[in-house]
């Protein structure tokens, strides 16, 4: 548990407040009024908060109330959680009040049966009341202990003897705590009365005597010495000593205004009597541990969609390049086909080129090439003979011929190609049978003894 910055003192209806920096006390506040009504707690310390400034927004409080009591308890031969039930059945057997109770523990003077402890027991609703009214003032209260809780730290500054029981009146406000203890703290009794010295010390010194009686007759111990201690202490002493039959003295602890409220900051944790359970205390830590785990899980759950969206978006690319990859490979499959067919055609003009070669001489092959350049598209070779004669080579071609207009000039063109080109073809007889057309008009005719529509060239070549 973190140190409060803020430390009230809630004595019977006195409040003080102070602001604590670092272990000193930096700022102080008092009502001046008595806080009877605890529903005027929110706004009181509120104020009390803006007139100290404390650096941190948790609370300790002390607290003196006629409603908060003490019982001493012998304990069992018990541990752990069994323990803490037992005591917490104990505490509801006997409480002196109606409803739930809130209760604290610390260790007690030993008995001849044991280890004991002293139970301080407040009604639950009152402990809610205090810790709603922090909270309505913005604070934790992380401490609230009753001063006979705080007057067991005050029992180790007596200058007391190792087994020496001392009893301790304490002037808490506007009442006053009893508690008798001994040198390391162990307590026997702790009472709250709703009383002062300065407003009715009779009483106050009848019921130290009763308290004394009851410790020991409860406890069965000897109260040795009975300490004063707070405002006019000194001045009580002699009222004191003539009601009570042990030696009365002055505490040597320095008293201060705010005494109370600074021990809530002083004092060690370790069994020190807090009415707020480790629960409560650990509950605000969990939330807040609760929170972070809220906004993690939100990151991790927004970190995740975006990952989501970016696997997505991911995904989909790829999905796009994996069509575009598909496309280009049905692209490529149908070029290659397209480049086996040409290859298989190109094979097959190459198997029909070797076969001319293995078959045709290598004249008649040249001239069946030349003639694929030179003869007109109107006309058709429909046979070719090329025969070697001695020296000469004897040329036959035949073939049809279109209907057109210039089919004599086709024709003629194709005679004279023959003569004059590479091959020097000497034409022997060239005939063309008559056409539709067969001159242009106005030209003689053309006596021919060819059928209509063919041709017939006769020539030699060396």
């Amino acid at each position: 548990m973190s140190k409060p910055s803020l430390c009230i003192s809630l004595l019977n209806g006195e409040l003080k407040a102070a602001a604590v920096r670092g272990g000193t006390v930096a700022g102080t506040w008092l009502r001046t009024e008595p806080l009877i009504d605890l529903t005027a707690l929110p706004q009181t310390l509120a104020e009390a908060v803006a007139k100290t400034q404390p650096p941190t927004r948790q609370a300790a409080i002390v607290f003196a109330d006629a409603r908060v009591s003490d019982h001493f308890l012998e304990l069992p031969q018990a541990r752990g959680a069994t323990l803490t039930r037992l005591m917490e059945r104990a505490a509801n057997r006997v409480k002196a009040f109606q409803g739930d109770v809130a209760w604290s523990a610390q260790p007690a003077i030993p008995s001849k049966k044991g280890k004991t402890a002293l139970l301080h027991l407040c009604p639950k609703p009152l402990l809610e009341q205090l810790m709603q009214g922090c909270h309505a003032a913005k604070l934790e209260l992380v401490r609230l202990l009753p001063t006979t809780a705080v007057l067991a730290s005050h029992l180790k500054s007596l200058p007391l003897q190792k087994d020496e029981v001392a009893l301790i009146i304490a002037q808490s406000g506007l009442s006053t705590t009893i508690v008798v203890g001994r040198k390391d703290g162990r307590m026997c009794l702790g009472r709250i009365l709703p009383m002062s010295w300065n407003t009715a010390p009779e009483r106050v010194w009848m019921d130290v005597a009763r308290s004394i009686g009851f410790a020991e007759q409860q406890a069965a111990v000897s109260v040795n010495s009975v300490w004063l201690f707070g405002e006019g202490a000194q001045s009580q002493l002699a009222g004191a000593q003539a009601a009570i039959k042990a030696p009365v003295k002055v505490s040597p602890v320095p008293y201060t205004p705010f005494y109370w409220a600074e021990q809530a900051a002083t004092l060690p944790e370790k069994e020190d009597g807090n009415l707020v359970s480790a629960e409560v205390r650990a509950a605000p830590q969990r939330q807040r541990f609760m929170t972070v785990t809220a906004i993690l899980v939100l990151l991790l759950t927004l970190g995740a969609g975006v990952a989501a969206v970016g696997l997505e978006f991911v995904r989909r690319g790829q999905v796009k390049s994996l069509q575009e990859v598909t496309r280009q490979l049905a692209k490529l499959q149908s070029e290659k086909t397209n480049v086996e067919q040409l290859y298989a055609e190109l094979e097959k003009m190459r198997k029909t080129t070797d076969y001319l070669d293995a078959t045709v001489p290598p004249a008649p092959e040249w001239l069946l090439a030349y003639l694929g350049q030179v003869l007109p598209p109107e006309m058709a070779l429909t046979k070719l003979r090329v025969a070697r004669t001695n020296e000469f080579w004897s040329v036959h071609l035949s073939g049809t011929a279109e209907y057109r207009t210039n089919i004599v000039e086709k024709f003629d063109a194709l005679c004279t190609n023959l003569a004059s080109g590479s091959f020097k073809v000497t034409i022997l007889e060239s005939d063309l049978g008559t056409t539709n057309s067969a001159a242009a008009p106005g030209a003689a005719a053309r006596a021919s003894k060819l059928p209509p529509n063919t041709f017939v060239i006769n020539g030699e070549m060396r």
